[in-house]
């Protein structure tokens, strides 16, 4: 690629600065006259030694701009340092991501932060160590071995590693410890809280008499489990129906079998229903009160 410029050229009779430039063999590619002692012409940089020779005392000239390849040479020159800078700070940024900067536990309890950076350094999250040769999974096994912590997370998060703790409910150090929680009745899950263990049920859950809803099995990581022992509360709504042979539909009538039937329950009742059915020339009051059991406390 041939280079070419501009050249900014003051004086006078531009048709004989042209002509002695056409004798020296100078290939004007553009010549615009701006005003009357002002010309821009445009040719080969590898003749701008001549045009110099030709303008001599008569006329004066000025470089204007480089065009083609010295053009880019000399942007790439004017760009260096910033380019060079860019490139550093990319470098950077790729460099440092992939290493451990600082580490937020503005997540866990006071009373846990010492014992948490022995864990981490313990798995290899070291200020300035690679973050892929951080040993997580075990770091949160460690974590989740602390009395009192209920669940523990431990992630990269942009230069640094972010500890999660969530502390036990009080509730749960006053719970018993069981092999596994099995409903006694049949009904439907309204509650459930598990604190440890797992849940093989669910809110909404129709269970009946004799299902587990709750056993010791612990995940402890890469799909390793372990069998221990749960702590749970599970509410359970029962119902149960008895029907009341009655004289008459009267508002009284109806109290006396609802009160039966509570009775016969022998606990707090939550709610209850009732169908009257016509029986020769009495009634049957179907009577169904609902309870709550609850398992687990």
């Amino acid at each position: 690629m041939i280079s070419s410029c501009e050249m900014l050229i003051s004086g006078r009779d531009f048709n004989l600065l042209l002509s002695r430039l056409n004798k020296r063999g100078v290939n004007v590619k553009k010549a615009v006259i701006l005003s009357n002692n002002k010309l821009i012409i445009k040719i080969n940089c590898q003749d701008m030694q001549k045009v110099f020779e030709v303008c001599g005392n008569m006329w004066y000239n000025t470089k204007v701009k480089y065009h083609g390849l010295k053009r880019l040479v000399d942007i790439a020159r004017e760009k260096f340092l910033f380019i060079a800078a860019v490139a550093l700070f990319v470098a950077a940024v790729f460099i440092l991501g992939n290493f451990i900067i600082s580490f937020d536990l503005s997540e866990v309890p006071s009373e846990y932060k010492n014992r948490v950076s022995s864990a981490l350094a313990a798995g290899g999250a070291k200020r300035f160590n690679a973050f892929n040769n951080v040993d997580y999974d075990g770091i949160e096994k460690k974590l989740l071995s602390f009395d009192g912590v209920d669940y523990a997370e431990v992630g990269k998060s942009g230069y640094s590693i972010k500890v999660f703790i969530k502390k036990k409910d009080g509730l749960s150090s006053t719970l018993p410890k069981r092999d596994r929680i099995v409903s006694v009745t049949g009904g439907v899950i309204t509650a459930m809280t598990v604190y440890r263990g797992r849940a093989l049920k669910k809110v909404g859950d129709q269970v009946a008499a004799g299902e587990i809803l709750v056993d010791g099995v612990t995940d402890v990581g890469d799909g390793v489990t372990e069998n221990s022992y749960c702590q749970a509360l599970v509410v359970v709504r029962a119902s149960y129906t008895e029907e009341t042979e009655v004289i008459d539909t009267s508002t009284d009538s109806i109290s006396h079998a609802l009160l039966k039937t509570a009775l016969f329950v022998g606990c707090e009742h939550v709610d209850s229903a009732y169908e009257i059915i016509p029986f020769g020339e009495k009634f049957l009051v179907r009577a169904t009160v609902f309870y709550n059991v609850v398992y687990g406390d």
